[in-house]
């Protein structure tokens, strides 16, 4: 089971974005499945992100073998799928449960004293890491493909929006990906794009005023480093702006008064100069 956290988006800022997920078979040793391919897709609209973080592993320890996933996933981010196949087998989906999610991590070793493989592993994930356990037995020289969908609300100051995604996985394998690191960011504004861009390697950008993309790709190479991709929009096109989503009764439930998300982005005016003031907020919801 996977503990599934309701997102309420009546925020300003919030925390990063974080990076590719590992298949851990004993962390005191730093045994993983070789991660072979990465592809993350992101789609933003007005902020909210929905990242889509797809990886292939190989199971490459040399025996048959079960693992546990680990996905360093952002405080203020919220789980909506996960599914996973082995080799040319279906797709299979975790369930997601309220119930708390056991995060006790495969390990020979003392759990984590001074340099250990524990010790790395666990500042790789952070200080929320979504666990999954593989209960299939995997064999070896077998691919395993993880997709894990989660929403994000991004970072907002001055008109500049922040996207990071630490995608360096070097302390978990400082050696070649085989096949395809990819990242594909595709945005959509109800205000102007009036730039897009990154600085962490050279992508393929375009950008039409209200929809913009951003793609990379590199093949057989070592972990690409930390990726930051920042958008700055019209400062002359502030205001509010709202979310609500109603998800059908046998999809999922948010708690006991039903199915509904609300997000709300207020963008006030956004100059350097403006001094700032204590506020307090409203919120007024009539269902007449």
């Amino acid at each position: 089971m996977i503990k599934k956290a309701l997102l309420i988006l009546l925020v300003f800022i919030t925390t990063n974005i974080y990076s590719n997920g590992v298949i851990i078979v004993d962390a005191s040793t730093q045994t993983y499945f070789q991660l072979i391919n990465s592809n993350v897709n992101v789609d933003v609209s007005n902020q909210v992100a929905i990242v889509t973080s797809t990886q292939k592993f190989l199971n490459n320890t040399g025996e048959k073998t079960n693992g546990k996933y680990g996905f360093p996933m952002p405080i203020s981010g919220s789980a909506i799928s996960l599914r996973w196949k082995v080799g040319d087998n279906e797709w299979k989906t975790a369930n997601f449960s309220s119930d708390e999610q056991d995060s006790s991590i495969p390990s020979s070793g003392n759990g984590g004293a001074g340099g250990s493989g524990d010790f790395i592993l666990k500042a790789f994930l952070g200080n929320s890491p979504l666990y999954f356990d593989i209960l299939d037995e995997i064999e070896n020289n077998t691919e395993l493909l993880i997709e894990l969908k989660y929403v994000q609300l991004l970072d907002y100051k001055f008109d500049v929006v922040t996207f990071n995604y630490p995608s360096d996985y070097s302390t978990i394998q400082n050696g070649i990906i085989p096949q395809e690191q990819k990242i594909e960011f595709n945005l959509n504004s109800d205000r102007t794009i009036t730039n897009i861009e990154t600085d962490s390697f050279s992508p393929t950008i375009t950008n039409s005023g209200n929809n913009a993309t951003l793609t990379f790709s590199e093949i057989e190479n070592t972990s690409i480093t930390n990726t930051t991709i920042t958008y700055s929009l019209s400062s002359d096109e502030l205001g509010l702006i709202s979310f609500s989503t109603k998800l059908p009764d046998e999809e999922s439930s948010c708690d006991s008064f039903g199915n509904g998300y609300l997000g709300l982005i207020i963008e006030p005016e956004s100059s350097v100069n403006t001094e700032v003031i204590e506020k307090n907020f409203t919120l007024v919801i009539d269902r007449s």
